[in-house]
């Protein structure tokens, strides 16, 4: 591998797992990592109307930005889904049965369009690995950029309205407004973290530093600690990865695992 793939690829990386950090510990104390979970799923049928739509209509936008518009639209019907009274876990159900369904709907339309229209859209699935472009570096830049700061921001009213949404409502906060912000920007971090990870890893990685500092560290998820956390299984991972080269996702999915068993061991002994 190139020293510039090598440099590209290692912070790709960083800039994933601070996202991680970041979104882990807001799905965690929000209580909605589940739901992240599920929207990975609609990365691939966001790449499959990704490819449907560049083919057809010239759209100037790439492929990974349609996925990730695609994913906050369905985060969006989510939000108004339980705003309207149902619960998280029937909301996980429809957006699969959406995802599904359009994940056949658009691999079958993009089979007769390209017959490597379906495999391009798998590679969303499978993650970047190593093809880390100076676009993909940009926009993970971008994505940190704007979920970073709109978390410390809003952290508090987010929290609030999962905790206690009939109090946020009598304080007079927004909570329409606050749920569908959460929901699309869980929609955003999963896709963008399936993009580069691809959806497989991204399960393990998501929901790690979260559960493991509740677990062994404190009831009270520390943001500091989970991005830490966070940067050591990627550049742990990393750097795995590269001594037996294999692809940086599979190293970080692995040291991810392992963080978790010992989570889960030590848990049960105490």
């Amino acid at each position: 591998m190139s020293s510039m793939l090598l440099q590209r690829s290692l912070l790709a990386m960083i800039l994933t797992a601070i996202l991680t950090g970041f979104s882990s510990y807001l799905m965690a104390i929000s209580r909605i990592i589940m739901l992240g979970l599920a929207l990975l799923h609609t990365v691939l049928a966001g790449g499959l109307i990704g490819i449907f739509i560049t083919y057809n209509y010239n759209i100037p936008l790439s492929i990974t930005t349609i996925s990730i518009i695609i994913t906050a639209i369905i985060s969006l019907i989510a939000s108004e889904i339980v705003e309207h009274g149902l619960s998280i876990d029937s909301t996980i159900g429809i957006i699969a049965a959406i995802s599904t369904s359009l994940t056949v709907t658009f691999a079958y339309l993009d089979s007769l369009i390209s017959p490597i229209a379906v495999s391009t859209a798998w590679s969303y699935v499978m993650g970047l690995s190593t093809l880390f472009s100076l676009r993909d570096i940009v926009m993970l830049l971008v994505i940190n950029l704007i979920v970073i700061p709109v978390v410390l921001v809003f952290k508090m009213e987010l929290i609030y309205i999962a905790f206690d949404e009939d109090g946020a409502r009598a304080l007079g906060l927004r909570v329409r407004l606050y749920r569908a912000l959460l929901f699309v920007l869980c929609g955003i971090i999963s896709s963008t973290l399936a993009i580069s990870l691809g959806v497989f890893v991204a399960h393990i990685v998501l929901a790690t530093p979260g559960v493991i500092i509740m677990k062994l560290i404190s009831k009270r998820v520390s943001m500091f600690h989970s991005v830490l956390l966070s940067l050591v299984i990627a550049l742990v991972g990393y750097i795995i990865a590269y001594i037996i080269h294999l692809p940086p996702s599979s190293g970080i999915g692995v040291v991810a695992t392992g963080f978790l068993l010992v989570a889960q061991l030590k848990t049960q002994r105490s």
